[in-house]
């Protein structure tokens, strides 16, 4: 798998960063399976049901847990500034 971004965006470091999110999101899909055929909707969410078994630490060293709603709001609140 070839992922290619137009140069053009690199004027940007928002932009860029925009668009690379996106096409990490295609390469996660890609991985492992080495294909994009998720199907649907339906298939994205199993996959992302499978990752939601574990949880990733809020901070290095940190323990496993998921965030609190609290969190999640000052996160969400943090990306619509940008």
């Amino acid at each position: 798998m070839e992922i290619l971004i137009d140069p053009s965006v690199a004027g940007s470091p928002t932009i860029l960063a925009k668009v690379l999110a996106h096409e990490i999101g295609h390469l996660d899909d890609y991985l492992p399976d080495g294909t994009l055929a998720r199907g649907n909707i339906l298939g994205r969410i199993a996959k992302l049901k499978k990752f939601m078994k574990s949880f990733i630490a809020r901070s290095p060293g940190g323990p496993s847990t998921p965030i609190t709603k609290k969190d999640r709001n000052r996160i969400a609140k943090e990306a619509r500034k940008e």
